[in-house]
């Protein structure tokens, strides 16, 4: 995609910015995210994380049951994320970041794939889950850092 936008604009198309769809899971290892993000800051354009779930129940097994554990493992890896569009995004470049789904129960991977899954930031009742603080923790703590 990263050759094809270079392709684009070198041919005089207008493109403004460029989007990834992050439907990750608890082992997604990092060294791709950094590397994804570097490719698509290596555009120039606006980047935004378009859609970010993570699966916390990657090998589809029918028997999951959601631990805690699990949960903190996701939570991590949305740190990870978080930490990684900053770090690897110049500030000018970020456009936005987008979780899809609200709730577990609306998340496209338990509705359409049948998944045994909780990849959103909310479990089936709307109640935060560990990955709901890792996000708003992590923005306090820019706001906080942006402000001293």
């Amino acid at each position: 995609v990263v050759k094809m936008v270079n392709t684009l604009k070198k041919e005089g198309v207008p493109i403004n910015g460029i989007g990834t769809q992050l439907h990750i899971d608890i082992r997604t290892p990092a060294e791709g995210i950094d590397r994804a993000f570097h490719a698509l800051a290596s555009t120039g354009l606006l980047v935004r994380i378009s859609e970010l779930d993570i699966k916390v129940n990657p090998s589809n097994d029918p028997a999951f049951v959601l631990t805690k554990e699990a949960e903190e493992k996701q939570a991590e890896k949305c740190r990870y994320v978080l930490r990684s569009f900053f770090r690897n995004i110049p500030a000018k470049q970020r456009y936005g970041i987008t979780f899809w789904n609200l709730g577990d129960e609306d998340s496209w991977i338990v509705r359409a794939l049948h998944d045994k899954d909780n990849p959103t930031l909310f479990d089936k009742d709307y109640h935060p889950k560990p990955m709901f603080y890792a996000v708003w923790n992590f923005f306090r703590e820019i706001k906080s850092a942006a402000a001293h």
